[in-house]
């Protein structure tokens, strides 16, 4: 069983940087950036060189950021995230998605993975862009691919989040023992102003020896927990994944699925989250679940109370 409370959210825009040209006749989009976690990880960092509008007549808008953007991703969880660019000034009409360049280059290591045990290494893209067809210089870059439609208008600033998905996006070596892990851009894009957050608790009884907690979110009532497998449908699959943490001041666990499209989800835990590969289908065992609305700009405190009670 859920119990929910639905809060106002006061959206506070953070200062974007990385300005546009504009004229008065386009329409302008500013882009931040947020994560979902990945175990056994303390930094997961990519390196953002070129973002790509995809009008859905006529040819990619290609935006070349002034200095790539080192981001370390996660460092935007719990519904954190970071200016990527404003005020882009595209033509008015609809674009059918984005696709996000990222220089992931072994020699200079500019996208890298640092484990648990203080260990670095380089991420390589799992199928490196094509270079007749992005144009730009993208040997060694690893593209994501968000197929999220959206309108520009004229005279109008529209606002997005970008997840980057990291649990979805890093793949272990390919060969036992490998020092390159592999890097499969994977994510999902967000209107700011049509979204909602959920702040949830789970019960300390739900935490047990050995769990590495998760709740997977996926898009609506009643639907069926799976495991993150990047080549399963993707109809399937979460929108979201977010850890479950310790709350020392409250001795809660706690967790914040952000920037969320109203409409109605279902919540999965598992203390399993640390045996998902999101290149694999695994059997991962979710032992919670329950569905709960979310309307724009509100966020939702949620209580997953335990199935024994």
């Amino acid at each position: 069983m859920l119990r929910y409370v639905p809060i106002l959210l006061l959206l506070s825009f953070l200062s974007l940087v990385a300005g546009c040209n504009s004229s008065s006749d386009n329409g302008l989009l500013s882009l931040s950036l947020t994560d979902a976690p990945v175990d056994g990880a303390t930094n997961v960092v990519v390196d953002i060189t070129a973002i790509q509008a995809i009008p859905q007549n006529g040819s990619p808008i290609t935006y070349t950021l002034p200095q790539p953007q080192q981001i370390d991703l996660l460092q935007l969880q719990q519904g954190v995230s970071t200016p990527l660019v404003n005020d882009w000034s595209l033509p008015p009409g609809q674009y059918i998605g984005l696709n996000v360049f990222v220089s992931a280059d072994p020699s200079v290591t500019d996208s890298y993975i640092v484990l648990n045990d203080g260990n670095q290494y380089p991420l390589v893209p799992l199928q490196p862009v094509n270079p007749t067809s992005c144009g730009l210089p993208c040997a060694n870059t690893a593209e994501l691919s968000v197929n999220t439609p959206f309108t520009v208008s004229s005279n109008e600033n529209g606002a997005y989040v970008i997840d980057f998905d990291a649990r979805k996006s890093v793949l272990p070596p390919a060969t036992p023992g490998g020092t390159q892990y592999l890097l499969q851009p994977e994510g999902r894009m967000a209107a700011i102003l049509d979204s909602g957050n959920l702040i949830g608790i789970v019960p300390n009884s739900l935490i047990t020896p050995g769990c590495t907690p998760a709740v997977y979110i996926f898009a609506g009532a009643n639907a069926t927990p799976t495991d993150i497998d990047n080549y399963a449908p993707p109809v399937t699959q979460p929108v979201t994944e977010q850890a479950v943490i310790l709350n020392n001041n409250t001795g809660d666990y706690v967790f914040t699925g952000a920037f969320l499209p109203a409409g109605t989800y279902t919540l999965a835990f598992t203390c399993e989250a640390a045996l998902d590969n999101p290149g694999t289908a695994d059997n991962i065992t979710f032992t919670f679940t329950g569905s709960v609305p979310v309307a724009a700009q509100t966020t939702f405190r949620v209580v997953l109370t335990s199935p024994n009670t």
